[in-house]
């Protein structure tokens, strides 16, 4: 993703330098502070490293983190990649006996910056080459910055040494933009291209509950298209039928506590049984397919669906996953109780 010029440093590809910049990241109170450690190790000051940042899609996760790979330049070298990349970068080494070229490549730059961090869970290899990679970079002074859709604390699947070594440094929370957030983006999207668009149709898109900056880039260059095609300015009425189909509203996560409740429902059992101690073999068999539906159902971590269930472990939930996954397969009675539950939840 980057050649080393005849002076030996990384040069960072157009794609960086033009829309992934820090000047070209809109900053409002909910990515203030990411911002703000992104900018100082942009600007050389490594003391926010290991810097971790993390968040839904869409909300500035990746821009910061080229832009930091951008802002570096010539001065310094960089390398930013998705742990999906660096996944099948290092299996190409293995398979051509040439590792070494790869963990010198790595290991030797000023910065390095790994997107998409969750994406290792279960990857022992490359979990092995991360973790030497980091502390290699980080005992030759360089800066490491991670971002991934889930916090450290979160990640239950990796080894805790990765974690422990993630949460090291600053570990910042990027939360999903409100609307004077989003209609900032709005008005820098409008300036950047150029373009005219109607105060109405700037609020509309503000005013939607679409909290990822890129789908809101989407819809915004989809309604400058139909504007310059049909030689006509876009009505905030169009801009609301658009957007209805985008709305993330429509589209909100499953509430954990709705799926506890049907599960309840359906078993024939209290809820605060299914976070008690019982050890009915009703309450037992309703807890496991809650741990199941859980699983299936929300973006919920095994460590917090271990809390949901009474605060157990993050091995007693994996095996509760497992008996009820087999007796969904094996038992007719739990399959009709499981596609009652994917008619409701399953989208």
């Amino acid at each position: 993703h980057f050649k080393l010029d005849p002076k030996g440093l990384f040069d960072a590809p157009p794609i960086l330098r033009a829309p992934y910049s820090m000047d070209g990241f809109v900053v409002g109170p909910e990515n203030q502070l990411a911002h703000a450690a992104a900018q100082s190790i942009a600007d050389g000051n490594n003391s926010f490293s290991p810097l971790f940042l993390h968040g839904p899609c869409g909300v500035g996760k990746t821009h910061l983190l080229r832009a930091i790979a951008a802002a570096a330049g010539r001065d310094r070298r960089s390398l930013y990649c998705t742990l999906e990349q660096f996944t099948n970068q290092l299996v190409s080494a293995l398979r051509n006996n040439s590792p070494e070229s790869l963990r010198k490549r790595y290991r030797s730059a000023d910065i390095v910056l790994f997107d998409d961090v969750y994406f290792v869970a279960g990857k022992r290899a490359t979990q092995e080459e991360l973790f030497h990679t980091f502390d290699t970079v980080a005992a030759n002074g360089g800066a490491v910055v991670l971002a991934s859709d889930r916090s450290p604390a979160e990640m239950d699947e990796l080894p805790a040494r990765l974690r422990s070594r993630f949460a090291a440094g600053i570990v910042v929370d990027i939360q999903p933009p409100g609307f004077e957030l989003r209609l900032a983006f709005v008005e820098h999207l409008v300036k950047r291209a150029d373009v005219e668009l109607p105060t109405g149709v700037r609020t509309a898109l503000a005013s939607s509950n679409i909290a990822d900056f890129r789908k809101l880039t989407g819809i915004f260059n989809r309604l400058v298209a139909e504007s310059r095609l049909r030689s006509e300015v876009i009505t905030t009425d169009q801009a609301r039928r658009l957007l209805a189909h985008y709305d993330d509203a429509a589209h909100a996560p499953v509430n954990p506590d709705a799926v506890i409740a049907a599960v309840a429902r359906l078993c024939q059992v209290e809820i605060k049984l299914l976070a008690g101690t019982s050890r009915s073999r009703s309450v037992i068999e309703a807890r496991n397919l809650c741990a199941f539906a859980l699983r299936q159902f929300t973006d919920q971590p095994l460590a917090a669906i271990g809390q949901y269930l009474g605060g157990r472990t993050h091995s007693t939930i994996l095996n509760a996953i497992r008996r009820a996954d087999t007796r969904i397969s094996q038992d007719r009675k739990t399959r009709v109780l499981f596609e009652e539950l994917e008619k409701q939840f399953a989208t």
